[in-house]
């Protein structure tokens, strides 16, 4: 799996998926903000991977899911690099036939073994870089 991205400007980037997708990342302030920043897509991602598979495992024990509501919520460091110390994802699930037991069994697997955006948080980044000069240009 791979992502390309690229600058638009120094605080907004484009990354596209191997399938052609596109998401933009904003960093600027709050109030010129368009998109999700880095921090916010990290949440947004452990939070919609694990939230299939909680659906995938109630629904293959016939549950039936009206619909499914979440909130994330993300403490980080207050000092660099700023990290998340605790994230917390509530799941409230519209359902006539789901337990409290059997949604929190379903989220704990989700988290703990099916969601791969959660594993990947424990994952060793590796990284490398290179530079490319600006061609010159000749001029007659």
């Amino acid at each position: 799996m791979q992502v390309t991205t690229r600058m638009l400007d120094p605080e907004r980037y484009e990354s596209t998926s191997q399938s052609g997708l596109k998401v933009t990342v904003d960093m600027r302030s709050n109030e010129l903000r368009a998109h999700q920043n880095p921090t916010e897509l990290l949440l947004s991602a452990v939070t919609a991977c694990s939230a299939v598979d909680v659906v995938t495992i109630l629904g293959k024990r016939k549950k039936t899911i009206h619909a499914m509501d979440i909130i994330t919520t993300g403490k980080r460091r207050a000092e660099h690099p700023r990290a998340f110390t605790d994230i917390h994802i509530e799941y409230t699930i519209h359902s006539g036939d789901v337990t409290e037991d059997e949604a929190l069994k379903a989220a704990k697997l989700a988290i703990e073994r099916y969601c791969s955006v959660a594993a990947s948080l424990k994952s060793k980044i590796t990284w490398s870089a290179k530079i490319i000069a600006p061609k010159k240009t000749i001029t007659a």
